[in-house]
C-alpha cells in the first residue's frame, strides 16, 4: 500500500470507523510520515472528543423548523406545477387525438352538425328561462337575508 492510498483512509481509522488491513498496517510500521499522520489524526479525534458540545440556541429549532417547511413547499410547488403541466399536456394531446380521428374519419361535419343542436338547444332554454331570472333573483336575496339574520341572531356581531 502507498502512502497516497492510506492518506485517504487515515481520518476513518483514526475514528475507529475501519480497520487497517495488513498491507496497511504493514506500511504504518514502516513509513514514518503515515505513523505520524495518524498519531495526529487519532490525538484530534481524541481533543474534539473531549470538547462539550455547545448547546443550540433558543431560536435555532424554531428557524430550522422553519426553513425545512418552506423548502418542503418550494419543492411541493414545483411537484405540482409538474403535475399540473403534465395533465394540460394529457389534455391537448388527448383533444388533439380526438380531432385527428374525427377528420379522418370524416365525422367533422358530423360533430359540427352536433355542436349547432346543442347551442340552439341551449338558446331555447336560455330563452325560455329568462323571463323568471329576476324572480330567482329576487328569490336567492330573500334566501341569504334570511340566513345572515339567522346567522347575527345566533353570534351576535361577531362574524
Amino acid at each position: 500500500m502507498s502512502c497516497t492510498e492510506l492518506n485517504a483512509l487515515i481520518e476513518a481509522i483514526a475514528a475507529g470507523e475501519i480497520e487497517p488491513d495488513p498491507g496497511a498496517r504493514a506500511h504504518l510500521a514502516t513509513c514514518i510520515a503515515c505513523a505520524r499522520a495518524l498519531a495526529l489524526a487519532r490525538h484530534i479525534d481524541a481533543l474534539l472528543a473531549a470538547q462539550p458540545a455547545p448547546d443550540a440556541s433558543p431560536g435555532f429549532t424554531p428557524a430550522l423548523m422553519a426553513r425545512l417547511r418552506r423548502d418542503r413547499w418550494r419543492s411541493e410547488q414545483y411537484l405540482d406545477l409538474g403535475f399540473n403541466v403534465a395533465v394540460a399536456l394529457a389534455i391537448v394531446a388527448g383533444v388533439g387525438g380526438l380531432w385527428l380521428v374525427l377528420s379522418a374519419t370524416g365525422l367533422v361535419g358530423v360533430s359540427t352538425d352536433l355542436t349547432r343542436v346543442l347551442l340552439a338547444s341551449t338558446a331555447s332554454l336560455v330563452a325560455s328561462i329568462a323571463p323568471a331570472l329576476p324572480i330567482y333573483t329576487l328569490a336567492a336575496g330573500v334566501f341569504v337575508s334570511g340566513v345572515a339574520i339567522w346567522w347575527w341572531a345566533e353570534h351576535g356581531l361577531e362574524i
